[in-house]
């Protein structure tokens, strides 16, 4: 029998193989708190699909970034060392 931290391992993982190094064009947001738990197009490291999975089970959703954001984040991306 699976425990369910042996799930959240096995879906952790298959998160990674998936998003690991990607970058997104959607924010991922928490449907509970409105948090963003993945901002648009960061690049998805280990810590942030952790915290992917362990938002899976209070949900989140896609949210498209509106043109005003998305100029906002490109700058800050391009301002970072």
């Amino acid at each position: 029998m699976t425990t369910p931290e042996q799930a959240n391992e096995r879906f952790t993982e298959a998160l990674k193989d998936m998003l690991l190094g990607e970058k997104l064009q959607l924010e991922i947001v928490s449907t509970q708190t409105g948090e963003i738990i993945i901002p648009a197009n960061r690049k998805i490291t280990l810590t942030l699909v952790r915290k992917l999975a362990a938002a899976t089970q209070s949900g989140w959703h896609f949210r498209r970034v509106s043109f005003r954001r998305r100029r906002e984040l490109e700058s800050q991306l391009n301002e970072s060392p």
